[in-house]
């Protein structure tokens, strides 16, 4: 079984959902330590010109043990400012009436959690693009413990993973000796973005998954595999190109 995982981004690029596809089990890390500055709480959406941040303002303390813990702000109305710059960006893409209903409903409900709000959208996708790939939460299963390296090891220990899937910075933290004791090679991501048309003049890369939905469709899933690059994999300390 190949597993991997990742924190529930918000409106996630498409690298994520690369994961996803090439998974057989898809963990979603919602028990790790909330960080600030980071795609947890916004991400990139195209303007006429350029891109721009949509963020979520979210009520963190620093003394959160753990991402579900982190509460949205209302405060201010963010989702109706977020669905205000999507419709004034996007009104003229190919899918927008397809997805206005699903996107106004999902900006004006109140949701409680951050992860909630993300898993919301996260599960949209997958579901329009047909990606049935399996999910878990590592909130659900006890013996998922430990940090950084430690804890994605005992992940694919209590599913019993025969290879794991790691995000390009894996490379900077991963113990390959230990994952390499228990017999788990690890391959890592290199995800390269791919060009597709946008509503707007030009290519601006790297932005959310939302923008290639609402310009593409049902035809993002084959967009977003697109663009084949070799997958770097590690195994007994020699690295190996797929």
């Amino acid at each position: 079984m190949i597993l991997s995982a990742h924190q529930p981004n918000y409106l996630p690029w498409l690298g994520l959902f690369e994961k996803i596809i090439r998974s057989d089990l898809f963990v979603v890390m919602d028990t790790v330590q909330y960080s600030e500055r980071c795609f947890l709480n916004r991400n990139k959406i195209r303007t006429p010109d350029s891109w721009t941040w949509l963020s979520v303002p979210v009520i963190y303390t620093g003394k959160e043990s753990n991402l579900r813990q982190i509460k949205i702000n209302y405060e201010v109305d963010w989702g109706m400012k977020h669905w205000k710059s999507i419709t004034y960006n996007y009104k003229k893409s190919k899918c927008f009436k397809k997805y206005e209903d699903f996107l106004y409903h999902y900006f004006s409900f109140e949701w409680d959690n951050l992860v909630d709000l993300n898993m919301s959208f996260i599960n949209f996708v997958l579901d329009e693009l047909n990606i049935n790939t399996k999910i878990e939460y590592s909130s659900n299963n006890p013996e998922i413990q430990g940090k950084k390296s430690d804890l994605i090891l005992s992940m694919c220990k209590a599913y019993n993973t025969a290879l794991y899937y790691s995000g390009a910075n894996g490379i900077n933290y991963l113990k390959i000796k230990d994952f390499d004791e228990a017999n788990i090679p690890i391959y890592y991501q290199n995800y390269k973005f791919p060009y597709y048309a946008q509503c707007q003049k030009g290519f601006v890369p790297s932005m959310s998954i939302l923008d290639l939905l609402l310009n593409h469709g049902e035809d993002s899933k084959e967009i977003l595999l697109k663009s084949q690059y070799p997958i770097i994999g590690k195994l007994k300390n020699k690295e190996v190109i797929i």
